[in-house]
C-alpha cells in the first residue's frame, strides 16, 4: 500500500524571481551527463539560479556554474570496485545492471547549501536510497529519468522483460545464483520513493514516462515530459547547397561505438547488404574500434567532444542513422533534426515518437535487411523534417528552461 505524502514547509522566498536549484549527476560525460549539462546551461542562460555538481568530470572544461563533488579516496575506490563487481559477478551479459549504489558525499547538507530544489539526474554511485531520503529532508526532490534504473531492480533498460511491473523476481539479466537481488532492491526503491516528502519526476520521452507510470515504483507519481534541450548551435546551414555527389554521406554517432545498446552491428550488416552499385561514404563518430565492412565504401572515424564540432559533422552528412536496440531519447536524433539533417531510426524507445512525428523512415529494431532497403531507397527529397518551428518548441533551450521552471514552482507551491 502506498503511503500518504507528508507536506512540509519550505524556506523558498517567493519574492525571489526564481528558485535556487542544485542539479546532481554522477558524471558530466555520457548521454545523461551531457543532457544534464545542457539542461542546466539552458536554465542559466534563461536567468535561473541553477548549478550542477557531479561526482566525475568528463568532456569539456567546467563552466562557472559547474563543480566536482569532493570525494574521499576510499569512496572513489569503493565506487570502482562496486562497478567491477556488478559488471563481472552480477550481469550475465554486457547490458548494464547496477542494483547496488553508494553515496558519494560525506556531508550532503554542506554540498546542498541554500538550494530550494534538488534535481537529480543519473545517480549511480552518486546517491543511494538512504541519501535520497536525507536529501529530501533538505529540499524537495526532482528526478529526470535518463533510463529505467530508478523504477527497476537495477537494470538500466529492461528490454522485453516486464518484471519491474511486478517484483523483479528471477531477473533474466542477473546470473542465476544471484537473481533474487533485483527483487530486494526494487522493494527498497518503492520504500524510498514512498518516504519522500515531495518528489517530481521528469522524463525526456513519452515512451519512458509510460514505462514509469506502469512500474511498481512510480505508478502513483505525476510524470512530466520535457525533451532534453539542444544547444542553439545545432541549426541548419542556410549556405549549404544540395549535394550532387553520387555517394550518400551516412553518419553514425555514439560516444562509444561499441556500446551494445546503440546497435552499430545492425548498421554494418545493413551496409554490407547494399547492392554493389550503391555508393556511400560512411562517417563513424565516437570512441572505439572502427567497424569492418565487407563493402569497399569510403570510411572515416573521428571523435569529438565539442558540440560545435558535432554540429558541423552532422551538417556534413546527408542522413544520420540511429539503429539503437534500446534507447530513451538519444540526443543525436534531436541534434540532427535541429541541423536540418534527416534521421533513419529504429522503432524503439523514445526514438519512435520523434521519428514518427517528423515523418522520417524507421525500421524494426535489429532488422538490418529492412534498414538496408530504406538506405537503398533513401532520397534527399525526404524533407518532412524541416519543421523548424515545431522542432524549436520541443528542443530549444528556452523551452526546456521554462518548462523546468514550472515544475520547480509547482513542487514549491
Amino acid at each position: 500500500m502506498r503511503l500518504n505524502r507528508r507536506v512540509t514547509q519550505n524556506s523558498y522566498d517567493w519574492a525571489m524571481p526564481n528558485p535556487r536549484v542544485l542539479h546532481l549527476a554522477t558524471s558530466l560525460g555520457g548521454g545523461a551527463g551531457i543532457a544534464a549539462r545542457r539542461i542546466v546551461q539552458a536554465q542559466v542562460d534563461y536567468g535561473m539560479d541553477s548549478r550542477l555538481c557531479a561526482a566525475n568530470q568528463s568532456g569539456a572544461a567546467l563552466a562557472s556554474h559547474e563543480s566536482i563533488l569532493p570525494r574521499l579516496d576510499f569512496v572513489k575506490f569503493k565506487s570502482k570496485a562496486l562497478t567491477l563487481f556488478q559488471a563481472n559477478a552480477l550481469q550475465n551479459s554486457n547490458l548494464l545492471v547496477t542494483p547496488f549504489s553508494i553515496s558519494a558525499a560525506k556531508d550532503w547538507p554542506e554540498v546542498i547549501g541554500s538550494a530550494d530544489v534538488i534535481h537529480i539526474h543519473a545517480f549511480y554511485n552518486l546517491v543511494n536510497f538512504e541519501s535520497i531520503n536525507q536529501l529530501s529532508e533538505i529540499a524537495p526532490i526532482v528526478v529526470t529519468l535518463h533510463d529505467q534504473r530508478l523504477f527497476t531492480g537495477g537494470c538500466h533498460y529492461s528490454g522485453d522483460c516486464e518484471g519491474y511491473k511486478l517484483n523483479c523476481d528471477k531477473c533474466p539479466q542477473i546470473k542465476t545464483i544471484l537473481n533474487k537481488i533485483p527483487k530486494a532492491q526494487l522493494l527498497k526503491s518503492i520504500g524510498a520513493v514512498n518516504s519522500l516528502k515531495k518528489i517530481k519526476i521528469i522524463s525526456p520521452s513519452q515512451w519512458l514516462a509510460g514505462l514509469a507510470e506502469n512500474s511498481m515504483v512510480l505508478s502513483e507519481e505525476s510524470i512530466t515530459v520535457i525533451n532534453n534541450p539542444v544547444p542553439n548551435i545545432f541549426k541548419p546551414d542556410d549556405s549549404k547547397k544540395p549535394t550532387s555527389a553520387e555517394a550518400l554521406r551516412i553518419g553514425f554517432i555514439s560516444e562509444n561505438l561499441e556500446n551494445p545498446y546503440k546497435g552499430l552491428p545492425v548498421l554494418v550488416d545493413a551496409l554490407d547488404r547494399l547492392p554493389p552499385s550503391f555508393q556511400a561514404e560512411i562517417k563513424f563518430i565516437g570512441r572505439g574500434l572502427t567497424p569492418q565492412l565487407k563493402r569497399n565504401f569510403k570510411i572515416s572515424k573521428e571523435h569529438f567532444s565539442d558540440s560545435r564540432e558535432i554540429a558541423n559533422v552532422i551538417r556534413s552528412c546527408d542522413v544520420i542513422i540511429v539503429p539503437s536496440l534500446q534507447d530513451n531519447s538519444p540526443s543525436v536524433v534531436s541534434e540532427s533534426l535541429m541541423c536540418g539533417i534527416p534521421v533513419i531510426g529504429s522503432r524503439v524507445g523514445g526514438i519512435t515518437e520523434m521519428i514518427s512525428e517528423f515523418n522520417l523512415p524507421s525500421f524494426e529494431k535489429g532488422n538490418s535487411s529492412e534498414l538496408s532497403q530504406i538506405i537503398e531507397n533513401f532520397t534527399l527529397e525526404q524533407n518532412g523534417y524541416l519543421q523548424q518551428d515545431k522542432l524549436r518548441e520541443r528542443f530549444s533551450p528556452e523551452s526546456s528552461a521554462s518548462k523546468h521552471l514550472e515544475v520547480y514552482k509547482e513542487i514549491l507551491a
